[in-house]
């Protein structure tokens, strides 16, 4: 998405999401942006989406190649944990990883390691 498409983007949303896509955007000069999270900084995200709830605006996060959960979204995280890095380091998990991601998630719900 260009810089155009994402102002367009972010003007057609309720104004709560419009303020915080503005803080947090999740893309920048056609590129995705890259945050860490105050919780966990080594690892990089991206933000998917954004969420109006009762108590303010929450986000989807997507985990990069270098997270422990490559490929997970994880939702309703807050937009305050985020630290803008843009070190450009933010890579989609390559399809062996989604794959072993989602084999650990089934084992995990199997009560195994």
């Amino acid at each position: 998405m260009n810089d155009d498409e994402w102002q367009v983007w972010v003007s057609e949303r309720p104004e709560a999401v419009r303020a915080a896509a503005r803080r947090w955007p999740g893309c920048s000069g056609g590129k995705l942006v890259c945050y860490r999270s105050t919780e966990n900084p080594r690892f990089h995200y991206t933000i998917y989406s954004y969420a109006e709830t009762p108590t303010g605006v929450t986000c989807s996060l997507v985990h990069g190649r270098d997270s422990t959960l490559p490929g997970i979204t994880t939702f309703g995280q807050p937009l305050e944990q985020l630290i803008r890095c843009d070190c450009g380091k933010w890579d989609p998990p390559t399809v062996e990883q989604k794959r072993a991601t989602h084999k650990r998630l089934e084992r995990l719900k199997q009560g195994r390691n």
